[in-house]
């Protein structure tokens, strides 16, 4: 695992995989949102694109799951959460997306636009999320043990913000 520099490619990126995702999910692809440290403006972050998909309800997963798995994407169990379904797909020998799928409005929806846009707004907190992550990928080499460890600090800042779940719209 390595962190690097922002890539002011990364927005472009987004915007080519989202095309392409929302021509194999069609109508049931409610939203498509850029999320995590790449969405973020000159934050550090490891070269994986995190992908949030909203979808009319977890019924439908299924279906979408294996229509993602027809353009490259694998399913991510480790990465699943009660109301998330975690994809990824690889550019060449390294990951290079991260899909989440889930309904829109839930908790997990909420959250990923939530500190998105928390870390978008808050030039100290981001740089304080970047060097988080800097020493946590020189101490925790395994990426669940990085990303559960990173899952603290966005839990102590919504508990910081007077809830453990942030308002609906983001």
């Amino acid at each position: 695992m390595v962190i690097v520099r922002y890539d002011p490619s990364w927005p472009l990126r987004f915007a080519v995989e989202r095309a392409r995702l929302q021509g194999a999910l069609g109508r049931s692809a409610l939203a498509i949102e850029h999320v995590g440290s790449t969405a973020v403006p000159g934050l550090s972050s490891r070269p994986i694109l995190d992908i949030a998909i909203a979808l009319p309800g977890l019924a439908t997963a299924a279906e979408a799951v294996a229509r993602l798995q027809g353009i490259g994407y694998e399913r991510d169990p480790l990465g699943d959460l009660e109301d998330r379904f975690l994809m990824r797909r690889e550019d060449g020998p390294t990951r290079a997306f991260h899909a989440a799928l889930t309904a829109f409005g839930t908790r997990s929806w909420r959250r990923m636009l939530w500190f998105r846009d928390r870390l978008r707004a808050d030039r100290a907190l981001a740089r304080d999320y970047e060097e988080l992550k800097q020493r946590l990928v020189a101490q925790l080499p395994d990426p669940q043990a990085y990303a559960a460890a990173k899952e603290g600090f966005i839990r102590q800042l919504l508990e910081g913000e007077g809830t453990a779940e942030p308002a609906a719209g983001g």
